[in-house]
């Protein structure tokens, strides 16, 4: 072929007069010299190779976005280097080089050399052309955890064909953090698991997933993504303590007395009384009546039920570190779980959420949602949202930084008015305990958990 090629440069005169001559492999219709002859030849014959394999239109077709994998597109999955390895972008480059190469030096070896590797380019798109018949599942039950503690989850991959399938690698993505899972083929009607640990630093909640399927070819230049599993929730509660009944300690001293008004039907004993007509017979005193010869009843007072309004400061700023943050959320948290499990109605407010709640889970979960805000929205937002929603507060218990000017601490005391109780505890790894009373309410400092539990039995404090 070469020296063929020789023969008819060297006899271009004969093309110059017009006379066409068709070679066995190419088709020259135009005078040419012979590096500039040898370069449209190659070009043509490489051209006509990509056109006839259709290489083009299946790169675009295996490496189309799957559906619900949108969010990534083929160039982030590129540099990210999930579509196609350092091996294949190391054939790519040689490809395209070799291609050049046999333009501008017009060396027909080189395009044998792109011809070669295009043939492989081609072959490996084919292998992903191959689509996943597996299903699978994230496995996350209970889907919560506590802050400290490790999460162990599960991966199952599931053949649910009448085929076996081969060999593919499922990617979980946990935050930032890719992990892949090698799974050998599976027969038909099998399924694998695999068992995946999280560990758990910090409060709040952990997008755990989407997992993904990756096809790739057999040398390993290109793989196909697909997503196999949505993406699922972990939410890492705060640490939280068990406090002393609200029955007695502090918030007991918060309640205050009873009213005077007389009433026959409530909690609070008041004294004996002369039946009259109409009294509940179920509150005759007997022994009184006995030794008064005559009708005795039981006289009750109204006593007033407790509504406790929590709020947890979200500025900061205000804090001395993050670890302070998390003990005020922390303590807001515990102090809301004794209060419904008291049976008091209570309203938590942060910024993830404020309205009345029922359950230690509810409380866990708003308190795991909670995050630091940038500005200072505690009166204008958090405390507001009390005030407008919360109107039958009886005792409100702010948590915020110790930090904060005690004239700032004794205005929220103010702010509650009426006749509303007011505990502000202020939290901080470098306070130290206290107890204040400031007119109908009490200002507080705490650095731990175990401090609050004494703060709360009013162990040692005035």
């Amino acid at each position: 072929m070469v020296k063929g090629d020789r023969r008819r440069s060297n006899s271009s005169s004969k093309f110059a007069a017009g006379r066409k001559k068709d070679t066995p492999h190419l088709r020259v219709e135009e005078p040419i010299s012979s590096t500039s002859g040898r370069s449209a030849l190659i070009s043509r014959s490489v051209s006509r190779l990509i056109t006839t394999t259709g290489s083009i239109e299946l790169l675009k077709s295996v490496f189309r976005v799957e559906e619900g994998n949108k969010d990534q597109t083929f160039l982030e999955r590129v540099t990210d280097g999930r579509a196609i390895s350092p091996l294949g972008l190391l054939l790519i480059f040689f490809l395209i080089l070799s291609y050049l190469g046999a333009i501008l030096l017009g060396w027909i070896e080189l395009s044998y050399l792109a011809s070669a590797l295009l043939m492989v380019l081609f072959i490996s798109l084919l292998q992903l052309r191959r689509r996943p018949s597996l299903t699978v599942e994230i496995s996350m039950s209970p889907s919560q955890a506590v802050v400290g503690s490790t999460f162990v989850g599960q991966l199952f991959v599931r053949n649910l064909t009448s085929k076996a399938t081969s060999g593919v690698d499922v990617n979980l993505k946990v935050k930032d953090t890719i992990t892949t899972f090698e799974i050998e083929s599976l027969a038909p009607a099998t399924s694998t698991s695999s068992i995946f640990t999280i560990p758990t630093s910090r409060r709040g909640v952990i997008t755990v997933g989407p997992a993904e399927v990756s096809i790739g070819d057999s040398i390993g230049f290109f793989s196909r993504i697909k997503e196999a599993a949505p993406s699922k929730e972990l939410i890492v509660y705060p640490k939280i303590c068990d406090l002393p009944s609200f029955g007695q300690g502090i918030i007991r001293d918060l309640e205050g007395i009873v009213t005077r008004e007389a009433s026959p039907s409530d909690l609070a004993f008041h004294a004996i009384r002369d039946y009259s007509p109409g009294d509940d017979m179920r509150h005759i005193h007997w022994k009184s009546s006995a030794k008064a010869s005559k009708l005795q009843v039981r006289q009750f007072e109204d006593t007033r039920r407790s509504e406790i309004s929590i709020a947890v400061d979200p500025y900061l700023s205000r804090y001395e570190s993050e670890d302070d943050f998390e003990l005020a959320i922390s303590t807001g948290a515990s102090l809301a779980i004794k209060s419904t499990q008291d049976g008091i109605s209570t309203f938590f407010a942060t910024d993830s959420g404020a309205s009345y709640i029922s359950s230690s889970a509810q409380v866990l979960e708003r308190a795991a949602r909670m995050n630091p805000s940038s500005s200072d929205i505690f009166e204008s937002s958090v405390l507001k949202s009390i005030a407008d929603n919360a109107k039958s507060t009886t005792i409100l218990i702010t948590i915020s930084s110790y930090m904060l000017a005690f004239d700032d601490r004794r205005r929220l005391a103010r702010r509650s008015g009426g006749s509303v109780k007011h505990l502000n505890i202020g939290v901080g790894a470098n306070a130290s305990l206290s107890l204040f009373r400031q007119g109908d309410g009490f200002i507080a400092s705490i650095s731990s958990l175990s401090e609050l539990q004494r703060l709360i039995a009013r162990e040692g404090l005035k």
